[in-house]
C-alpha cells in the first residue's frame, strides 16, 4: 500500500483512529505540537496514478473513507504540506563475503504493521551474535548463513501475515465470523496485537484449534 499524509491544528483527535474498507483505508492520531496527522491509504497502482495531484488524491480517498475525519480536517487548519510514501514489500539474499543486511534492508514489510523498527533492532542482534561466533569458530560464512536461515525462520510468518493486512482485501465468510468475535475476545485480541507486534505467531493464531478456541469463548 502507499500512503498521503498532512499534519493539522485545531482537529478533535486524540487517540489512534484507524478504518479499512476494501482496498481503502485511513488513519489518524496525535503528533508533535498539539497537530494531528491524517493519512490516506492507496493501492500501489492508485498512488503512480495519484503522484502528481495527491491533494485531489488524498481528499478523495479520505471523504469516502471516513467523511467524519474529513469534515474535521476541513474545519481545522492544515499547517504542512503534503507529504507521500510507497512501499514495495521484499526479502533478500541477506548475506555474501564481508556484508550482511539487516531491518529492512534484507526483509521490507509494509509499514501497516509497524515492525520496521523491532525488526531492525532484533536482526541486528541475531547478526552480531553470528559474527561473534563465527570469528570465535572460524567459520564466519556458516554462521552468516545461519543467521539468515534463523531470520527466515522467524519472520516469514509475520511478513506473510503483514501483505495480507496491507492488500485491504475483505474477508471470506470464516475471517468475518472470526473478526467479529475478537470484538468481545480479549485473549484473541491479545493474540492478534501479538502478531502485530512479533510477539506471538500468526501460525498459531490462525491454527484451526485456536480459532475455534476463540469462537467457542463467543
Amino acid at each position: 500500500q502507499s500512503n498521503i499524509w498532512s499534519y493539522w491544528r485545531n482537529v478533535d483527535i486524540n487517540h489512534l483512529y484507524i478504518t479499512v474498507h476494501q482496498g481503502a483505508g485511513v488513519f489518524a492520531f496525535p503528533s508533535s505540537d498539539d497537530s494531528v496527522l491524517i493519512a490516506s491509504n492507496l493501492m500501489y497502482s492508485e498512488f503512480l496514478r495519484a503522484r502528481r495531484c495527491k491533494e485531489d488524491a488524498f481528499y478523495d480517498r479520505l471523504n469516502k473513507t471516513a467523511p467524519h475525519i474529513a469534515a474535521q480536517a476541513s474545519s481545522g487548519e492544515r499547517i504542512d504540506r503534503f507529504y507521500s510514501g510507497c512501499t514495495r514489500s521484499f526479502v533478500r539474499r541477506s548475506h555474501g563475503p564481508g556484508w550482511a543486511l539487516v531491518g529492512d534492508a534484507g526483509m521490507k514489510k509494509d509499514p501497516v504493521t509497524a515492525q520496521g523498527i523491532a525488526t531492525a533492532f532484533a536482526t541486528a542482534e541475531m547478526l552480531a551474535l553470528a559474527v561473534h561466533c563465527g570469528f570465535c569458530r572460524g567459520n564466519l560464512d556458516k554462521e552468516l548463513a545461519e543467521y539468515e536461515r534463523a531470520r527466515n525462520a522467524w519472520l516469514m510468518p509475520y511478513y506473510h501475515f503483514t501483505l495480507q493486512l496491507a492488500s485491504f482485501t475483505k474477508p471470506d465468510k470464516e475471517k468475518a465470523i472470526l473478526n467479529r468475535a475478537l470484538i468481545t475476545d480479549e485473549q484473541g485480541r491479545a493474540q492478534l496485537f501479538g502478531a502485530v507486534s512479533l510477539t506471538y505467531s500468526p501460525v498459531d493464531f490462525m491454527r484451526p484449534e485456536n480459532v475455534n478456541s476463540i469462537l467457542s469463548r463467543n
